[in-house]
């Protein structure tokens, strides 16, 4: 059963933009900064605390926005803090 508690719903259709975004990429790499994901996050999201103090944020296996890129084929790669700068490959 795949069922998501509401929780993890919630956060499923947070990153649901940046995930169609990732989808209709047409490269195998993509620079961006942290604020040009959350424009595509869109309706005024803003990423976490954490998304800008912490690295595992971007690619910690039991994460569940990770899982959600992960899931698509993307990956979070040459994450910098201090530039809030990331690369999914």
């Amino acid at each position: 059963m795949d069922s998501l508690s509401g929780k993890d719903s919630m956060k499923k259709l947070k990153y649901e933009p940046l995930i169609r975004h990732l989808d209709a990429l047409r490269t195998h790499e993509w620079p961006t900064t942290f604020g040009q994901v959350e424009e595509i996050l869109g309706r005024g999201e803003m990423l976490p605390a954490s998304a800008r103090k912490e690295k595992p944020w971007w690619h910690g296996h039991r994460r569940q926005h990770v899982a959600l890129w992960r899931k698509a084929g993307w990956r979070a790669s040459q994450v910098n803090l201090r530039r809030e700068t990331v690369v999914f490959v």
